[in-house]
């Protein structure tokens, strides 16, 4: 079914059964699910062996990605990038993850960290719903979910965290109140004495620059990773000292044997770029 034609089907607000189509020009799809929500519609596709996650098109951008076939692998580089953040603290003992996606990051870490205590705030039930049913996030007593806001779960919230991820997006941007000064100040009060703040960016060239800024303002120790498979800019920040890259990298290929991760994580610490503000 052409494109056109399936995306004037779906202008209804009600879920959407399972469609196969093929874009002009693209591969076989199928569409296993779709359903208006508070982030816009979002989509469940279907291709070539891997399923993933979309908002406001059955084309648009991918949110998450898993292998339908091998469910612990690690298709998102931005993903991967994030997991560096392992090696830049000690063995976290609870984290926080502000936008759930598909799960696809803290179910990672739930599997390879068996003693780890996580909690997601995620604004949109029909995002958790989706989750739950078509990208197999766990039902955990040690894997929290909370359908909120994040920042008001942040400022309500009288946990400390060893890691927060913010990866936070609607069908067109990071939301403003997810990327001021006040958030990150948020997120900073809510950090254990050792703990790191990541967050991914995956916005305009000056959108990025002015979030990065503001970001650096509160988390003066600052690493980035700029994706080689994707233009994703993840950061790294604390107020601790910068760990040397050479230590980060011999933590990285330690860690890649003792957890089992199904990925390079020492090749991924060679994604580091300088963290200087450019106009």
């Amino acid at each position: 079914m052409p494109y056109l034609a399936l995306a004037s089907m779906v202008s209804c607000g009600d879920p959407w059964p399972m469609v196969e189509f093929t874009p002009s020009g693209g591969a076989f799809q199928k569409i296993v699910y779709s359903e208006d929500s508070s982030v816009g519609r979002v989509y469940v596709v279907d291709e070539g062996g891997m399923r993933y996650l979309r908002f406001d098109s059955p084309a648009g951008n991918n949110q998450s990605v898993i292998s339908l076939k091998e469910p612990e692998q690690v298709p998102m580089e931005y993903i991967r990038m994030a997991t560096v953040g392992l090696a830049h603290i000690e063995k976290p003992r609870r984290i926080l993850m502000v936008g759930l996606g598909a799960g696809t990051f803290t179910t990672f870490l739930w599997r390879i960290l068996p003693e780890l205590q996580i909690d997601v705030v995620e604004i949109s039930p029909v995002i958790y719903k989706i989750a739950r049913k078509y990208f197999g996030l766990p039902d955990d007593p040690r894997y929290l979910i909370h359908i909120e806001d994040g920042r008001r779960f942040l400022s309500k919230s009288e946990h400390l965290y060893d890691m927060i991820f913010v990866d936070a997006y609607d069908a067109d941007d990071t939301p403003d109140h997810l990327a001021d000064e006040g958030f990150f100040m948020l997120v900073h009060s809510h950090l254990s004495s050792s703990g790191i703040a990541i967050l991914n960016l995956a916005v305009d060239y000056r959108k990025e620059q002015t979030i990065k800024k503001t970001f650096a303002s509160v988390f003066p120790s600052l690493v980035c990773y700029r994706g080689g498979e994707s233009a994703n800019l993840v950061l790294i920040g604390s107020t601790q000292t910068p760990v040397p890259q050479e230590v980060i990298r011999d933590r990285a290929d330690k860690l890649t044997v003792q957890l089992g991760i199904p990925f390079d994580l020492g090749q991924i610490t060679e994604l580091r770029e300088d963290c200087k503000l450019k106009n």
